[in-house]
């Protein structure tokens, strides 16, 4: 079977779009899957290659770059990450992707396959907590977003951008007399701002979670009713892949350099909320 060979890399949420694409691949033509790993080996960061911690009972087959050396052909999407066009799978010769392939397009028909082993190869961590009150859940991103050349191509939504949508939906549960949970996720500790910032939008009562665990914070994101995050794949992720969550919120302006749009990752259940970049 002729080989399509992805480039793994980034985080959970980045890797989680590159299996989406690869499915999406195979199914429009039959091939054989190989994840080439050679960047996570080369440069350690965020989790390695994180599907295989997801999903432990995927086989997943995997190569090093330098031990897969037949001819193909070359598709690069780094210099457009949101880039959808079917064409690419008439090629006949083994194919060597490399992106971020985030575009709802690849989703459609690839999600459901993927909630699937999700859920029956972690049974035991299934998002099906059961809780008195409905469950908001907010993911801050931060991280390496605050640095170097990211600080202009992602950019980094305000906290006041998603405890303001967490309002919104707030105000609407306690039109039926019920009060929510609210949970905030952050990849770093918040500072005195932040609960300054908090204590504005009348959620005192947030709860704060933090765990040394990815794996425990993807699938506690994911078990709520609502899930609310920053431009991240991974708190994208996390709301996809619940069987909790009714609603999951993305900000208006995905990236600050608008490589990916908002509007391309609409899908399912993704809905759209108004945010704004820090200055910083």
């Amino acid at each position: 079977m002729t080989p399509l060979i992805v480039q793994a890399k980034g985080g959970l949420g980045n890797q989680l779009f590159q299996f989406a694409f690869a499915l999406w691949f195979k199914k429009l033509e039959s091939r054989s899957i190989y994840f080439d790993i050679s960047i996570l080996l080369s440069l350690p960061s965020h989790q390695g290659f994180a599907l295989r911690d997801l999903f432990p009972q995927f086989t997943f087959n995997l190569t090093n770059g330098n031990t897969f050396r037949i001819p193909h052909i070359c598709i690069n999407f780094d210099p457009i990450p949101s880039w959808y066009h079917p064409c690419i799978c008439q090629f006949q010769d083994p194919v060597y992707a490399k992106g971020y392939f985030q575009n709802a397009q690849y989703l459609h028909s690839t999600l459901g396959f993927i909630r699937d082993n999700l859920n029956s190869s972690t049974p035991q961590r299934r998002m099906t907590q059961l809780c008195e009150s409905p469950r908001i859940c907010l993911h801050l991103r931060r991280g390496d977003y605050l640095s170097g050349n990211n600080v202009n191509v992602h950019g980094t939504i305000t906290l006041s951008s998603i405890l303001h949508q967490a309002m919104i939906l707030v105000d609407s549960y306690r039109l039926s007399g019920l009060e929510p949970e609210v949970c905030l996720y952050s990849d770093q500790a918040l500072n005195p701002a932040d609960a300054a910032t908090i204590s504005k939008h009348s959620l005192t009562d947030v709860k704060i979670n933090s765990s040394n665990s990815y794996l425990d914070d993807f699938f506690g994101v994911g078990d709520a009713e609502h899930v609310i995050c920053t431009n991240s794949t991974f708190g994208y992720w996390a709301g996809l892949l619940s069987s909790r969550a009714q609603t999951i919120w993305i900000p208006s302006v995905w990236m600050k350099s608008n490589l990916v749009r908002s509007q391309d990752l609409l899908c399912d259940r993704v809905r759209v909320y108004n945010a704004e970049f820090c200055l910083t």
